[in-house]
């Protein structure tokens, strides 16, 4: 990961999947698994899943919060 101005940054890509009746934890696994190579093959920062057949990928970027200050 590159550190820039001081800051580290990292990125994910990450595959969900929805329990369906009938589901082994395989079949389970199977498709956030899946699921995970269609979030890493769109792009940097990704979150995909199925919906009614169909892959959807959405941005997985979060702008982080400005840095608490704890009291003394």
């Amino acid at each position: 990961y590159a550190a820039i101005a001081g800051r580290l940054e990292v990125g994910a890509s990450i595959g969900v999947a929805h329990y369906l009746q009938g589901d082994t934890a395989d079949t389970l696994l199977s498709r956030a698994d899946a699921a995970m190579y269609v979030a890493k093959n769109a792009g940097k920062n990704r979150v995909a899943f199925l919906r009614d057949g169909q892959w959807v990928v959405r941005s997985g970027e979060v702008t982080p919060p400005p840095p608490s200050h704890s009291p003394a």
